[in-house]
């Protein structure tokens, strides 16, 4: 598995290797039930992942909710992964880069060379559903495609 490559088909697929990096809102991130505006659109909040970001929010607020820079890295899993700065910062990719690296770091002790596991996990948390069908087919299938054309 070679990382660089990776790092670039991932960029490649999520931000069109960097051209278009502006955060991305992600509504599993923000509390159930509240409505937030974002580019115009009223999004709200489902919750899935919100109570680990609680203390976050109550010091940056909505922004924790967001992914940023070229690899499209949650706040959360840069967090995770010690990232102890504000969240509009990860949209640097200097400053998301080592937190990207050890999540991707993660994601390669889990699934080992499957390329397709680790770019479904990547998108969606998780490379499978508990039936075995991959996440984010269309995703992976794009990174796959990236990475193969980057050789």
């Amino acid at each position: 598995m070679d990382a660089d490559r990776l790092l670039k088909a991932i960029a490649r697929k999520e931000s069109a290797s960097g051209r278009n990096n502006c955060p991305r809102f992600e509504k599993a991130y923000a509390p159930q039930g509240e409505t937030f505006t974002v580019q115009g659109k009223e999004i709200t909040g489902t919750g899935r992942y919100y109570a680990d970001l609680a203390d976050a929010w109550a010091k940056w607020g909505m922004a924790c909710a967001f992914s940023f820079s070229s690899w499209q890295i949650m706040y959360a899993t840069a967090k995770k992964n010690g990232y102890l700065g504000p969240p509009w910062e990860l949209w640097d990719d200097e400053v998301a880069r080592p937190f990207v690296l050890k999540e991707l770091g993660r994601l390669i002790a889990r699934y080992g060379d499957n390329l397709e596991e680790i770019a479904s996990a990547w998108n969606a948390g998780t490379a499978r559903f508990q039936d075995g069908r991959l996440r984010a087919p269309e995703y992976a299938a794009a990174v796959v495609g990236f990475y193969e054309a980057t050789a």
